[in-house]
């Protein structure tokens, strides 16, 4: 008898461990599928945001220093662009590197990032979760909406694409009131024509100097 209910006992420990660890797997697979905004259009502060698989999020425009804080030291810190003026260090471009798969430039005196990079599915693009090599051109169109600034289909290297942008001029999707109407911020995205998959995503901001 003490034998049956000890089997027992460790028969409903196990079944416990195995469903809590199903658990876990699909509270974390539910994390990384997009969150469909139905009827929510472009712009919201959410989609200048990117986040990677560990759940840390660095913005557009955010100072450098902060997201090396929050995703730890790069790669590499590389120089992307020497000025030539002389003592114009400060508008040398330099480029946080994290192999995972994110790139953030700024320029030396600015450290706030004007450009984010997503090369690895490893970083989401807002609260949606858009990433490359997963979503379709229409899937990103749900999510932004339809107020697309710039579309257009060309070739590269033989291979046709579809470039489309989303741009702002708000100052309170950046957080930045002191910039106001001086900035355009976009959210870029590139599309293989044959595949109808993303394969490019750029955070930009762009002060038209």
């Amino acid at each position: 008898m003490k034998k049956k209910i000890l089997l027992s006992i460790l028969l409903i420990s196990c079944c416990c461990y195995v469903f809590t660890q199903s658990c876990e797997s699909i509270g974390l697979y539910e994390k990384l599928q997009p969150t469909k905004k139905k009827g929510v259009q472009f712009p919201y502060k959410d989609q200048f945001e990117v986040t990677n698989l560990e759940g840390k999020s660095i913005r557009l425009f955010q100072n450098v220093d902060e997201i090396i804080e929050i995703l730890g030291e790069p790669d590499t810190i590389d120089l992307v662009f020497k000025n030539p003026g002389k003592n114009k260090e400060d508008y040398d471009i330099l480029e946080l590197v994290y192999n995972d798969g994110l790139r953030c430039l700024y320029y030396r005196g600015l450290k706030n990032v004007f450009r984010i990079i997503l090369t690895t599915d490893k970083y989401f693009l807002s609260d949606d979760k858009i990433c490359i090599n997963h979503f379709t051109q229409q899937e990103i169109l749900e999510r932004f909406g339809s107020g697309v600034s710039y579309y257009k289909v060309y070739e590269d290297n033989s291979r046709k694409k579809i470039k489309f942008f989303y741009d702002t001029r708000l100052p309170d999707i950046i957080g930045e009131k002191a910039f106001n109407l001086e900035y355009l911020f976009s959210a870029r995205f590139v599309i293989d024509y044959e595949t109808d998959i993303c394969e490019s995503i750029v955070l930009f901001a762009d002060s038209g100097v």
